[in-house]
C-alpha cells in the first residue's frame, strides 16, 4: 500500500465477524430471511463416527428451523412489491441470447413448473432428473419448492438417488 495507508473495508469486518463469532454472525444473517419456522438454535456441533472408526465434527446450522429457498429468493420480492424488478439477467455468448426475467415472471414459471411436476406424480423427496439446455429453465427447476434439496449436478442420476437414499427416479426433458 502506498504510504502505508490502512484500507479498511466492510467485507473485512464481515469476514472477521463470521470467523470469530459464527453463531452471532449467522443469527444476524438469519434475521434477514423469512422462516416458516424460526430456529431456536443457531448451530449444533456433534461428533460423527464413520464405519472405519474415524470420528469427526459435524455442524448442523439452524437445526429446527424451516425455510424455503424459493420463497426467500423469489416470492418475497414479489410480495414486497418488487415483482417487476429483474431477478435474472441471462447473457449467453454461445447462443447470442440475452434475456431478463423479472421476479413476477420467475414466480409464475416456478409455480407453473411445480404444478406440472405434481401432475406427473412427483412428490417431495423424489429425485427428478431434468434435461435442459437452457440455464434459465434449469434455474426455475432448482428454485422449485417441491424440491427443497434440489441441485444441479454433473453426476449420473443413479448416483444422485444413491446419495440421497432414494429409489425413485423421474426423468423429464424440458
Amino acid at each position: 500500500m502506498a504510504g502505508g495507508a490502512d484500507l479498511h473495508h466492510l467485507q473485512d469486518e464481515v469476514l472477521h465477524h463470521s470467523l470469530n463469532d459464527p453463531k452471532t454472525f449467522w443469527a444476524h444473517q438469519a434475521d434477514h430471511l423469512h422462516w416458516h419456522k424460526k430456529p431456536t438454535s443457531i448451530l449444533e456441533i456433534s461428533e460423527k463416527k464413520l464405519k472405519s472408526g474415524v470420528t469427526h465434527d459435524t455442524w448442523t446450522w439452524f437445526p429446527d428451523g424451516e425455510i424455503s429457498t424459493c420463497f426467500n429468493c423469489v416470492d418475497r420480492h414479489v410480495h414486497d412489491g418488487h415483482g417487476s424488478a429483474p431477478a435474472i439477467y441471462y447473457d449467453s455468448p454461445v447462443t447470442a441470447t440475452k434475456q431478463t426475467i423479472t421476479y413476477a415472471e420467475l414466480l409464475y414459471e416456478v409455480e407453473t413448473l411445480a404444478g406440472v411436476l405434481r401432475e406427473q406424480g412427483v412428490k417431495r423427496g423424489d429425485v427428478v432428473l431434468v434435461y435442459s439446455m437452457s440455464p434459465p429453465i434449469s434455474i426455475r427447476y432448482t428454485l422449485n419448492p417441491i424440491f427443497p434439496d434440489s441441485e444441479l449436478a454433473g453426476v449420473c442420476p443413479e448416483e444422485m438417488c444413491a446419495r440421497r437414499g432414494r429409489r425413485r427416479l423421474i426423468h423429464l426433458k424440458m
